[in-house]
C-alpha cells in the first residue's frame, strides 16, 4: 500500500509539476527554472518509483498489451511523422476535416498498423538475411 501511495503522489506530483511549469511566464517561465526545478526532481522520482516494480501502476504498464505496444514503439516513432504528414497533404488535396479526437486517434490506430507490418517485415528481412549469410558461409 504505500508503494501505491507514493506511486500515486509521484505522478500526481509530475503531473502537477509539468502543469505548473507549462503556464510559467517571467523569469519563473525560464526553460532552466522550468526543467531544472519543476520538471526534471519529479520525473527522476517517478521514474526510480516505477523502476522498482512493486506498485500497482508498475505492474500494470507491465501488462502484456503495454509490453506489445513498448514492442512497436521503436517502429511507431520512425513511422508517425511520415504518416502525419501524408495524412494531411491527402486531407488537404480532398478537402477533408476531421475533429482532432478523431484525427489523432486515425493517426494512433494508423501508426499502430504499420509499425506492427514494420516490425513484422523487419523480422522475415532479418531472417532471410541471416539464411543467405549461412549459406554463403558454408
Amino acid at each position: 500500500m504505500p508503494v501505491l501511495l507514493l506511486e500515486l503522489a509521484a505522478v500526481l506530483f509530475s503531473g502537477g509539476c509539468f502543469f505548473i511549469a507549462a503556464r510559467q511566464v517571467g523569469a519563473l517561465g525560464a526553460v532552466a527554472f522550468r526543467y531544472n526545478v519543476l520538471f526534471t526532481p519529479s520525473a527522476v522520482l517517478l521514474v526510480w518509483l516505477l523502476a522498482i516494480g512493486k506498485g500497482v501502476i508498475s505492474r500494470l504498464l507491465s501488462a502484456k498489451p503495454f509490453l506489445w505496444l513498448a514492442g512497436l514503439s521503436p517502429y511507431g516513432f520512425l513511422i508517425h511523422q511520415v504518416l502525419i504528414r501524408y495524412m494531411e497533404l491527402a486531407a488537404n488535396k480532398l478537402g477533408l476535416t476531421a475533429h482532432p479526437v478523431v484525427w489523432t486517434l486515425t493517426v494512433f490506430l494508423l501508426t499502430l498498423c504499420l509499425s506492427s507490418f514494420y516490425k513484422a517485415l523487419e523480422r522475415r528481412v532479418g531472417k532471410a538475411s541471416c539464411q543467405i549469410c549461412r549459406t554463403v558461409s558454408l
